[in-house]
């Protein structure tokens, strides 16, 4: 027989992504498990021992791309599911930590021809072994979900055109895949992580919102067409969309404020003026780069003030129409979604025509601006900075 591949379609926004990752045509009774680890009597300790080593090796893009680690998992959960049950008594990380841990750090790359089984898979595996896993908590009080959300203390989120990214991109679309399962796996303990403010990954790190995080983990895209990086940041949205409006516990910062601060860089850096001398083909090029980076930025902020189907679920009835035709009211979301300053004023300033219309139950942004409960951090003795927003934006909207 010849490779065969597994075809992969999570639901993101509205729209099918379908991944094909390489699977191996041999089945797990079929992968040998390293004389070392064999010898451990217990199948849980083999398990965690062949991930730990995974792990900590230098080289973890070689193991990730290889995938007779992941054969190798599935084999050991098919001699014995329980494995996957495993809680190592001092870290309290289960097999699945270590896999979700193992995938956010590497650089798989996969070689012409090879098969390969597949991340994806052998996560599967596990959470269908024991679905308890999903949830379990390890010592530093985050569960298997942390541990593949990208973050600034990794490689940032590249999307070029040599082979090195396509193998980057087929990463993220494994990270997409995995996020969705166990978001799906456990919805309420998935949520809980998410909305969490204090996630750090570092003892360096200022405490942030996991969807911070994996904003701050993406670099400039300078690619004209959807990258999975907006896949990825709608997943974790999706799941949890009051994320969007939490500020981080240290630095009271907000995803959107850090993706206008970038979009406002790039638009910057696209009218950069050069001297003289510079040939013009390469300002253009530099320009239309630059403009290009701050379309997929925005396109990243759309995705977040876009309504999801958890507020479809409230009784909007027209919301659904509304969302599949061209007429999104942009205002309406930013307003009711209290966007940082910047933000609003841009948007504002750049659909005018909005803020005269009405929703789809007949109401005005400065009717849902005034009717907005204020935002504020846990960390407030009162609401004042709250209520001085809320009138910031009444200002804009009477300008």
């Amino acid at each position: 027989m010849g490779p065969k591949q597994s075809k992969s379609v999570v639901i993101i926004g509205g729209f099918k992504t379908q991944v094909i990752s390489p699977c191996s045509t041999n089945s797990p009774e079929d992968v040998s498990v390293s004389s070392e680890i064999g010898n451990t009597s217990d199948p849980g300790k083999q398990l965690h021992q062949l991930l730990t080593t995974s792990l900590n090796n230098k080289a973890v893009a070689n193991y990730c791309g290889d995938g007779q680690l992941w054969a190798r998992v599935m084999k050991i959960c098919a001699m014995d599911p329980i494995a996957a049950a495993y809680t190592e008594p001092e870290s309290f990380k289960t097999p699945l930590h270590l896999a979700c841990r193992i995938l956010e750090h590497s650089h798989p790359t996969v070689r012409k021809g090879e098969t390969s089984t597949s991340p994806v898979d052998a996560i599967r595996y596990l959470i269908r072994c024991c679905p308890e896993s999903v949830s379990k908590i390890d010592i530093d009080g985050y569960i298997p979900l942390h541990y593949i959300i990208p973050h600034s203390h990794r490689s940032k989120i590249a999307h070029q055109r040599n082979a090195h990214d396509r193998n980057q991109t087929n990463h993220i679309q494994n990270q997409v895949l995995v996020l969705n399962l166990l978001i799906s796996a456990d919805y309420n303990s998935s949520v809980k992580y998410l909305s969490r403010s204090d996630v750090t990954f570092s003892p360096s790190d200022e405490a942030c919102t996991p969807l911070y995080h994996a904003v701050s983990s993406i670099r400039d895209d300078f690619l004209q067409h959807l990258c999975p990086t907006v896949d990825l940041i709608s997943i974790l949205h999706i799941a949890c969309p009051g994320a969007v409006s939490v500020k981080n516990k240290d630095s009271q910062d907000t995803p959107l404020a850090l993706l206008y601060r970038r979009f406002s860089r790039q638009l910057d850096l696209s009218e950069k003026v050069f001297p003289g001398d510079k040939p013009r083909k390469e300002v253009l090029k530099h320009q239309m780069r630059y403009k290009t980076s701050a379309m997929n930025t925005w396109k990243i902020i759309l995705k977040l003030l876009m309504p999801t189907t958890s507020e479809e679920k409230r009784g909007v009835k027209n919301l659904k129409q509304r969302r599949n035709a061209s007429d999104f009211y942009v205002v309406h979301a930013a307003v009711k979604m209290q966007c940082p300053p910047n933000l609003i004023r841009y948007i504002i300033d750049t659909r005018p025509s909005e803020v005269s219309k009405t929703d789809e139950m007949g109401r005005l942004p400065l009717h849902i601006a005034t009717i907005t409960k204020p935002l504020s951090s846990s960390d407030d003795e009162n609401n004042m900075g709250g209520t001085h927003h809320s009138k910031f934006i009444i200002d804009e909207l009477l300008h």
